[in-house]
């Protein structure tokens, strides 16, 4: 994996966020752009955030914190 690549999986998470500023985030959409492996990973990244967001959480009541 070229560095160029490694820095655009890097930055994936924070582009999603809105977090980059805007030197990166032109860098970044440049690269998508320019690259259908680029714009299939970040698709694919945006499916695990869509389907980890559906997944709920049970945690036990205050009283079974207690014991710990």
């Amino acid at each position: 994996m070229s560095v160029r690549r490694r820095r655009f999986d890097r930055l994936i998470p924070a582009y999603l966020e809105g977090a980059l500023s805007d030197r990166k985030r032109r860098w970044f959409e440049n690269r998508l752009r320019d690259s259908e492996p680029c714009r299939a990973e970040v698709a694919t990244y945006q499916r695990m955030r869509e389907e980890v967001r559906k997944v709920t959480v049970d945690y036990p009541d205050s009283y079974a914190w207690q014991g710990f």
